[in-house]
């Protein structure tokens, strides 16, 4: 219900704004903070809502499929790997069909994530494999773009571009080092060198990316030296992006937004550009009254618990930003939210500012299995992690009280 485009039709003062809502605790479960101490456990609730308006006798307002690329938009009405569009299609058309049949004013376009996300997850590359080629991207964009074009010529159509993924997160949150938790800053020999983390390829550099899901493995002692607690075995490249791969992913998103700007301002359309967006939050945060508000793992307030989608409060900031471009560009008059609500959980139920976690935390396999499933199922079962043991820590993790105070192991 807090949605962005939720929001921003409770803004405009839509009376009838329509999505597939799940009974809690969603489809597939949501992620739930298990433990604070001795490290945050992180992984999904047990059990499984329900829909709560599947029989809707229209096409809902918000399409959006998780796991959904471009092409899906155009050609998927149904899919045996995610059963996600079964829920939210229900077999009436594909998202681009029933958002003609709906004849809208107003058109929101945000999709392209998923022709790129896969790699990040799997932090594993392959054009063709986690990434979609580029001209085939091209050639989708411009089925997409001419089709709202010619059947929706008095709509107002507006696409947003795509944010880095690998500035979420899901794969900054893990230091490509040998690290102190509780104080996020890699430790160092005793002539101050930084200790590099062990991967396939040996020391791994320090300028590569490391996703949630290795730290499981992490407090299982993988990657990590042995006379430094750990066993010694190398993480598996699955969870390690190295720099070439971090410039493969940003090549490929910067040729996928320049096809964006080029197709979508071609054809007369508006484009919010939320690529800069992330990238000014995530280097500088987001300022509302006072309050600092950014994008890191379970302290920032804006990101949610996979890394990867906004919370509440993120879904409202980005309302906001949108409202903004809308009544410049397409000279409406929309009030903006009022976020206070949103940082202070009243709405959302996930108040902002800093808490009690450390940086010590677990995302468990678990975890990480739901979002391969839903978001990347294609390269879900290619999964070679080894299983998770849960909370329990290697030696090398230091322990906490709730107060946060050390404690020897």
């Amino acid at each position: 219900q807090y949605s962005y485009p939720a929001l921003i039709a409770q803004q405009a003062g839509v009376r009838d704004f329509q999505q597939p809502l799940v009974s809690d605790p969603g489809l597939p479960p949501r992620l739930k903070l298990f433990a604070l101490a001795p490290s945050a456990v992180i992984q999904p609730v047990s059990g499984q809502g329900v829909p709560k308006n599947l029989n809707l006798p229209r096409p809902y307002n918000n399409l959006a499929v998780p796991g959904a690329t471009l092409g899906d938009v155009l050609l998927t009405v149904s899919r045996s790997d995610n059963p996600l569009f079964d829920l939210i299609l229900r077999r009436l058309g594909t998202q681009l069909q029933q958002l003609i049949a709906s004849n809208p004013t107003v058109v929101m376009v945000w999709i392209g994530n998923n022709d790129l996300l896969p790699a990040v997850l799997r932090a594993t590359p392959i054009e063709g494999v986690t990434i979609t080629p580029l001209t085939v991207f091209a050639q989708r964009l411009q089925q997409l773009v001419t089709g709202l074009k010619t059947a929706l010529p008095n709509a107002k159509v507006f696409f947003i571009n795509l944010p880095d993924p690998t500035k979420t997160p899901f794969a900054t949150t893990v230091l490509p080092c040998v690290s102190s938790p509780t104080a996020r800053q890699c430790l160092t020999d005793p002539q101050g060198n930084r200790i590099p983390l062990i991967g396939t390829r040996g020391p791994i550099p320090f300028d590569s990316l490391i996703i949630l899901p290795a730290s499981a493995l992490l407090a299982q002692g993988y990657g990590i030296p042995v006379n430094l607690g750990g066993n010694g075995q190398p993480l598996p490249d699955d969870v390690v992006l190295y720099p070439d791969e971090v410039r493969a992913i940003q090549s490929s998103l910067t040729a996928f937004n320049n096809e964006l700007s080029r197709q979508v301002q071609g054809a007369g359309f508006e484009l919010f550009d939320v690529k800069t967006l992330f990238d000014l939050i995530a280097q500088e945060g987001y300022n509302v009254g006072g309050i600092d508000l950014r994008l890191d793992f379970l302290r920032g307030g804006l990101m949610s618990l996979d890394g990867i989608h906004p919370t509440p409060l993120g879904h409202a900031v980005l309302a906001n930003e949108i409202i903004r471009f809308l009544n410049r560009n397409l000279t409406q008059k929309i009030p903006l939210l009022d976020l206070r609500p949103f940082i202070t959980g009243e709405k959302g139920g996930y108040p902002a500012g800093p808490g009690a976690v450390g940086y010590s935390f677990v995302f468990s396999k678990a975890a990480s299995d739901q979002l391969l499933q839903i978001l990347a199922p294609s390269v879900a079962s290619a999964s070679s992690l080894p299983a998770s043991v849960g909370p329990a820590l290697s030696p090398w993790f230091p322990r906490h009280d709730s107060s946060g105070s050390r404690r020897q192991p």
